[in-house]
Protein backbone atom coordinates (compact mmCIF):
# COMPACT_ATOMS: atom_id res chain seq x y z
CA UNK A 1 0.00 0.00 0.00
CA UNK A 2 1.03 3.44 -1.03
CA UNK A 3 -0.03 6.04 1.10
CA UNK A 4 0.34 10.60 0.16
CA UNK A 5 -0.63 12.05 3.67
CA UNK A 6 -1.71 16.01 2.82
CA UNK A 7 -2.91 16.55 5.91
CA UNK A 8 -0.22 16.66 9.26
CA UNK A 9 -2.88 15.18 11.17
CA UNK A 10 -2.98 12.16 9.16
CA UNK A 11 0.56 11.47 9.26
CA UNK A 12 0.07 11.62 13.02
CA UNK A 13 -2.24 9.20 13.01
CA UNK A 14 -0.48 6.56 11.14
CA UNK A 15 2.70 7.14 13.02
CA UNK A 16 0.82 6.47 16.31
CA UNK A 17 -0.54 3.38 14.59
CA UNK A 18 3.30 2.12 13.68
CA UNK A 19 2.01 2.89 10.03
CA UNK A 20 4.49 5.30 8.21
CA UNK A 21 5.78 2.26 6.75
CA UNK A 22 3.00 2.86 4.20
CA UNK A 23 3.94 6.56 3.50
CA UNK A 24 5.81 7.40 0.40
CA UNK A 25 4.74 11.23 0.37
CA UNK A 26 3.51 13.85 2.85
CA UNK A 27 3.54 17.40 3.11
CA UNK A 28 6.28 20.01 4.21
CA UNK A 29 4.24 20.22 7.68
CA UNK A 30 4.20 16.86 8.68
CA UNK A 31 6.55 15.47 11.31
CA UNK A 32 8.25 12.14 10.72
CA UNK A 33 10.19 10.15 12.72
CA UNK A 34 14.48 10.19 11.84
CA UNK A 35 14.10 6.44 9.93
CA UNK A 36 11.81 7.98 7.83
CA UNK A 37 13.34 11.28 6.75
CA UNK A 38 13.84 10.53 3.56
CA UNK A 39 10.07 10.49 2.84
CA UNK A 40 9.47 13.39 0.19
CA UNK A 41 7.89 16.43 0.99
CA UNK A 42 5.38 17.25 -2.00
CA UNK A 43 4.07 20.98 -0.92
CA UNK A 44 5.37 23.96 0.54
CA UNK A 45 4.04 27.04 1.64
CA UNK A 46 4.37 29.92 -0.10
CA UNK A 47 4.41 32.26 2.85
CA UNK A 48 8.36 33.91 3.82
CA UNK A 49 9.80 32.00 6.84
CA UNK A 50 9.75 34.85 9.60
CA UNK A 51 6.21 37.00 8.10
CA UNK A 52 4.78 38.71 10.94
CA UNK A 53 0.79 37.74 12.06
CA UNK A 54 -0.25 41.00 10.08
CA UNK A 55 1.71 40.41 7.45
CA UNK A 56 0.62 36.51 7.24
CA UNK A 57 -2.62 38.03 7.92
CA UNK A 58 -2.86 39.93 4.56
CA UNK A 59 -1.25 37.85 2.43
CA UNK A 60 -4.21 35.38 3.88
CA UNK A 61 -7.14 38.36 2.55
CA UNK A 62 -5.18 38.98 -0.29
CA UNK A 63 -5.64 35.31 -1.62
CA UNK A 64 -8.71 34.92 -0.61
CA UNK A 65 -9.74 37.94 -3.45
CA UNK A 66 -7.63 36.74 -5.98
CA UNK A 67 -8.21 32.58 -5.39
CA UNK A 68 -4.68 32.59 -5.79
CA UNK A 69 -3.20 29.23 -3.24
CA UNK A 70 -1.02 29.62 -0.27
CA UNK A 71 0.71 25.96 -0.52
CA UNK A 72 2.73 24.84 -3.64
CA UNK A 73 2.24 21.16 -4.73
CA UNK A 74 4.92 19.69 -6.73
CA UNK A 75 2.51 17.85 -9.00
CA UNK A 76 4.84 15.98 -10.90
CA UNK A 77 6.37 14.30 -7.99
CA UNK A 78 2.79 13.19 -6.66
CA UNK A 79 2.66 10.93 -9.55
CA UNK A 80 5.70 9.89 -10.05
CA UNK A 81 5.27 8.63 -6.44
CA UNK A 82 2.32 6.07 -7.58
CA UNK A 83 0.15 6.39 -4.48
CA UNK A 84 -3.19 4.31 -4.54
CA UNK A 85 -4.27 6.00 -1.14
CA UNK A 86 -4.56 10.09 -0.47
CA UNK A 87 -5.45 11.74 2.45
CA UNK A 88 -6.79 15.33 2.21
CA UNK A 89 -8.53 17.72 4.63
CA UNK A 90 -11.77 19.87 3.97
CA UNK A 91 -11.92 22.37 6.93
CA UNK A 92 -8.73 25.19 5.98
CA UNK A 93 -7.95 26.22 2.57
CA UNK A 94 -5.44 28.17 4.73
CA UNK A 95 -3.36 26.06 5.72
CA UNK A 96 -3.54 23.17 3.07
CA UNK A 97 -4.29 22.39 -1.05
CA UNK A 98 -7.46 24.30 -2.16
CA UNK A 99 -10.28 22.00 -3.45
CA UNK A 100 -8.96 22.88 -7.37
CA UNK A 101 -5.75 22.31 -6.42
CA UNK A 102 -7.00 18.42 -5.07
CA UNK A 103 -9.29 18.47 -8.27
CA UNK A 104 -6.15 19.08 -10.99
CA UNK A 105 -4.21 16.55 -8.72
CA UNK A 106 -7.23 13.93 -9.25
CA UNK A 107 -6.91 14.59 -13.10
CA UNK A 108 -3.29 14.71 -12.97
CA UNK A 109 -2.99 10.94 -11.05
CA UNK A 110 -5.73 9.07 -13.10
CA UNK A 111 -3.73 10.46 -16.36
CA UNK A 112 -0.89 8.75 -15.03
CA UNK A 113 -2.29 5.53 -13.26
CA UNK A 114 -2.05 2.42 -15.28
CA UNK A 115 -3.69 0.49 -12.89
CA UNK A 116 -7.16 -0.21 -13.04
CA UNK A 117 -8.06 0.06 -9.47
CA UNK A 118 -9.25 3.31 -9.03
CA UNK A 119 -7.22 5.47 -5.92
CA UNK A 120 -8.86 6.22 -2.43
CA UNK A 121 -9.30 9.39 -1.83
CA UNK A 122 -10.13 10.10 1.76
CA UNK A 123 -11.50 13.33 3.27
CA UNK A 124 -10.61 14.31 7.23
CA UNK A 125 -12.83 17.24 8.39
CA UNK A 126 -14.06 16.69 11.74
CA UNK A 127 -15.27 19.48 13.58
CA UNK A 128 -16.04 17.80 17.52
CA UNK A 129 -13.91 15.45 19.30
CA UNK A 130 -16.09 12.43 18.71
CA UNK A 131 -15.88 13.36 14.81
CA UNK A 132 -12.18 13.73 15.05
CA UNK A 133 -11.82 9.68 16.91
CA UNK A 134 -14.37 8.63 13.89
CA UNK A 135 -11.99 10.23 11.42
CA UNK A 136 -9.29 8.07 12.71
CA UNK A 137 -11.43 5.06 12.44
CA UNK A 138 -12.32 6.13 9.08
CA UNK A 139 -8.73 6.30 8.37
CA UNK A 140 -7.90 2.85 9.73
CA UNK A 141 -10.84 1.42 7.88
CA UNK A 142 -9.98 2.61 4.89
CA UNK A 143 -6.18 0.92 4.29
CA UNK A 144 -7.67 -2.34 6.01
CA UNK A 145 -6.10 -1.67 9.77
CA UNK A 146 -9.32 -1.29 11.59
CA UNK A 147 -7.61 -2.98 14.70
CA UNK A 148 -4.69 -0.65 14.37
CA UNK A 149 -7.13 2.31 14.31
CA UNK A 150 -9.03 0.62 16.89
CA UNK A 151 -6.20 0.61 19.73
CA UNK A 152 -4.81 4.03 19.21
CA UNK A 153 -8.77 5.30 19.85
CA UNK A 154 -8.94 3.66 23.03
CA UNK A 155 -5.38 4.75 24.31
CA UNK A 156 -6.18 8.20 23.61
CA UNK A 157 -9.16 7.94 25.02
CA UNK A 158 -7.89 6.14 28.19
CA UNK A 159 -4.87 8.82 28.90
CA UNK A 160 -8.47 11.54 28.04
CA UNK A 161 -10.12 9.04 30.78
CA UNK A 162 -6.99 9.92 33.49
CA UNK A 163 -6.77 13.67 32.79
CA UNK A 164 -10.83 14.09 33.55
CA UNK A 165 -10.43 12.31 36.34
CA UNK A 166 -7.27 14.38 38.12
CA UNK A 167 -9.52 17.27 37.36
CA UNK A 168 -12.75 16.05 38.60
CA UNK A 169 -14.44 17.89 41.55
CA UNK A 170 -12.04 20.94 40.92
CA UNK A 171 -13.70 24.15 40.40
CA UNK A 172 -13.94 25.59 36.53
CA UNK A 173 -11.04 27.81 35.21
CA UNK A 174 -11.91 30.66 32.80
CA UNK A 175 -9.90 30.86 29.98
CA UNK A 176 -9.82 32.65 26.55
CA UNK A 177 -7.58 30.24 23.74
CA UNK A 178 -6.35 32.80 21.13
CA UNK A 179 -5.17 31.33 17.91
CA UNK A 180 -3.88 34.05 16.24
CA UNK A 181 -2.41 37.57 17.89
CA UNK A 182 -2.98 40.33 14.76
CA UNK A 183 -5.73 40.11 14.16
CA UNK A 184 -6.85 38.12 17.96
CA UNK A 185 -8.82 34.97 16.67
CA UNK A 186 -10.44 32.82 19.06
CA UNK A 187 -10.61 29.14 18.53
CA UNK A 188 -13.71 26.76 17.66
CA UNK A 189 -14.19 23.10 16.40
CA UNK A 190 -13.18 20.16 19.03
CA UNK A 191 -10.96 22.78 21.05
CA UNK A 192 -13.56 23.66 23.73
CA UNK A 193 -14.74 20.57 24.29
CA UNK A 194 -11.19 19.41 24.74
CA UNK A 195 -10.41 21.87 26.93
CA UNK A 196 -13.93 21.23 29.38
CA UNK A 197 -12.35 17.82 29.91
CA UNK A 198 -9.50 19.72 32.44
CA UNK A 199 -12.48 21.76 33.92
CA UNK A 200 -11.35 25.15 31.53
CA UNK A 201 -14.21 26.94 30.30
CA UNK A 202 -13.04 29.05 27.15
CA UNK A 203 -15.31 32.26 27.33
CA UNK A 204 -15.45 33.34 24.15
CA UNK A 205 -15.37 30.22 21.68
CA UNK A 206 -18.01 28.35 19.47
CA UNK A 207 -17.71 25.02 19.97
CA UNK A 208 -18.12 23.44 16.74
CA UNK A 209 -17.85 26.62 15.09
CA UNK A 210 -14.87 28.11 12.73
CA UNK A 211 -11.66 30.11 14.86
CA UNK A 212 -13.60 34.11 14.37
CA UNK A 213 -11.81 37.55 15.04
CA UNK A 214 -12.21 38.90 18.56
CA UNK A 215 -11.50 42.03 19.84
CA UNK A 216 -8.99 43.42 22.54
CA UNK A 217 -12.17 44.73 24.46
CA UNK A 218 -14.01 41.39 24.61
CA UNK A 219 -10.50 39.86 25.78
CA UNK A 220 -10.93 42.05 28.75
CA UNK A 221 -14.11 41.71 29.00
CA UNK A 222 -13.76 38.25 29.47
CA UNK A 223 -10.98 38.78 32.23
CA UNK A 224 -10.04 34.52 31.54
CA UNK A 225 -8.11 33.23 34.56
CA UNK A 226 -5.90 31.82 32.39
CA UNK A 227 -4.89 32.58 28.76
CA UNK A 228 -3.87 29.73 26.29
CA UNK A 229 -1.83 31.12 23.31
CA UNK A 230 -1.50 28.12 20.20
CA UNK A 231 -1.44 30.40 17.18
CA UNK A 232 -1.53 28.38 14.54
CA UNK A 233 1.03 27.17 12.28
CA UNK A 234 3.56 29.31 15.02
CA UNK A 235 6.50 27.53 17.09
CA UNK A 236 6.70 28.35 20.92
CA UNK A 237 9.32 30.91 20.30
CA UNK A 238 7.70 33.00 17.73
CA UNK A 239 4.47 33.43 19.86
CA UNK A 240 6.56 34.77 22.29
CA UNK A 241 8.49 36.98 20.24
CA UNK A 242 4.90 38.34 18.95
CA UNK A 243 3.61 38.91 22.45
CA UNK A 244 6.49 40.51 23.38
CA UNK A 245 6.69 42.86 20.13
CA UNK A 246 2.88 43.63 21.29
CA UNK A 247 3.08 45.04 24.46
CA UNK A 248 3.69 48.63 22.77
CA UNK A 249 0.48 48.50 21.73
CA UNK A 250 -1.31 45.86 23.61
CA UNK A 251 -1.66 46.33 27.61
CA UNK A 252 -1.29 42.92 27.92
CA UNK A 253 -1.31 43.64 32.12
CA UNK A 254 -4.74 44.85 31.80
CA UNK A 255 -5.66 40.83 31.96
CA UNK A 256 -5.12 40.17 35.52
CA UNK A 257 -4.04 35.92 33.86
CA UNK A 258 -1.01 37.86 31.86
CA UNK A 259 -0.29 40.14 35.35
CA UNK A 260 -0.11 36.93 37.08
CA UNK A 261 1.78 35.10 35.09
CA UNK A 262 -1.38 32.60 34.27
CA UNK A 263 -0.57 32.13 30.46
CA UNK A 264 0.73 29.58 28.50
CA UNK A 265 2.45 29.54 24.83
CA UNK A 266 1.64 26.48 22.94
CA UNK A 267 3.46 25.13 19.65
CA UNK A 268 0.82 26.70 17.00
CA UNK A 269 2.48 23.74 14.56
CA UNK A 270 0.92 20.66 16.91
CA UNK A 271 -1.07 21.75 19.02
CA UNK A 272 -4.59 22.36 18.73
CA UNK A 273 -4.81 22.83 14.90
CA UNK A 274 -4.36 19.36 13.99
CA UNK A 275 -7.54 16.55 14.73
CA UNK A 276 -5.31 13.84 15.73
CA UNK A 277 -3.21 12.46 18.58
CA UNK A 278 -1.47 15.52 19.10
CA UNK A 279 -4.51 17.01 20.69
CA UNK A 280 -3.98 14.21 23.70
CA UNK A 281 -0.48 15.17 24.05
CA UNK A 282 -1.43 19.31 24.34
CA UNK A 283 -4.60 18.35 26.94
CA UNK A 284 -1.52 16.69 28.80
CA UNK A 285 0.55 19.39 28.99
CA UNK A 286 -2.17 21.61 29.76
CA UNK A 287 -3.17 19.78 32.63
CA UNK A 288 0.33 19.42 34.03
CA UNK A 289 0.98 22.76 33.57
CA UNK A 290 -2.09 23.76 35.36
CA UNK A 291 -1.71 21.22 38.30
CA UNK A 292 2.41 22.38 38.35
CA UNK A 293 2.64 25.99 38.10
Amino acid sequence: MRILSLLPAATDMLTAMGLTHFLVGCTHECDIANRNAAIPRVTRSKIPCGSSSDEIDRMVRDACLTKEPLTWIDRELVCSLRPDVVVSQGLCEVCALTPNQLQELALDLDRTRAEETPIRWIEIAPTTLEEVFHSMHVLGAAIGQTDAAVSMIQNLRNRMAILEERHRGMLSISTVTLEWLQPFFNVGHWTPELLRTINLVDRLSVPRGHSHPCSWSEIVAAQPEVILFACCGRTREETHREIESLSSTIPWLDLRAMANGRFLVLDGNTSFSRPGPRLVETLEEISWWLTNS
